[in-house]
């Protein structure tokens, strides 16, 4: 299966992924309109997760180890389905879980390949997460997702760390002894007698 799909190249993926967002068109978005005459497209997200990220069941093969040529075909793909589906489809945010059903992948293989291999899958891998957070902060910026519910995404799934505030301590252990504070008043109450002296002058 490895052999065959790097030979594939993509455009031939892109075709593919062309056809498929056609026919997704035609038998799952309804069409409604609003009271003003705007059309509405009416879309379930599990079924586009299902019908573009789950792999075949005569396409799957245990542990897949893959080149990093064949996983850049894969995040190119996985970034083109994206693309297509945002433009002709429905707002849909790229998500790690859904490159990793496409990829047949889990989680935790994602993980290897990002920290166990060579520096060129590593960056792959990032570019990959750094996709999935901005095409997510994107669609909240824009209101068309939950942005509370995008922040705790990005927190568990995404790896994003919000910047800790720095931490500041005051130190109220200092005591001013009150007769220093008596002289304080003193020289207030005496620099205020000199000023509304000078002015009755």
């Amino acid at each position: 299966m490895l052999e065959e799909k790097g030979k594939i190249t993509l455009n031939d993926v892109k075709k593919r992924i062309d056809e498929m967002i056609n026919q997704f068109s035609e038998h799952f978005v309804d069409k409604r309109y609003d009271k003003y005459g705007n059309e509405e497209k009416v879309v379930n997200p599990m079924a586009i997760k299902s019908y573009f990220f789950s792999t075949q069941e005569n396409d799957k093969i245990s542990q897949p180890i893959y080149t990093i040529e064949q996983m850049n075909l894969l995040f190119n793909a996985f970034v083109y389905t994206i693309e297509q589906i945002n433009l002709y489809i429905y707002p849909f945010a790229a998500d790690l879980k859904d490159f990793c059903k496409m990829a047949n992948l889990s989680n935790e293989d994602l993980i290897n390949y990002k920290n166990n291999n060579s520096p060129e899958m590593k960056n792959l891998v990032e570019k990959l997460y750094d996709y999935c957070r901005d095409s997510n902060l994107t669609l909240a910026q824009n209101k068309i997702y939950n942005s509370n519910i995008t922040v705790l995404k990005a927190k568990s799934e995404l790896e994003i760390v919000e910047r800790k505030e720095p931490t500041v301590r005051v130190n109220v252990q200092a005591k001013v002894p009150l007769e220093m504070i008596n002289e304080r008043l003193a020289m207030i109450r005496n620099y205020e007698k000199k000023a509304i002296d000078t002015n009755e002058k």
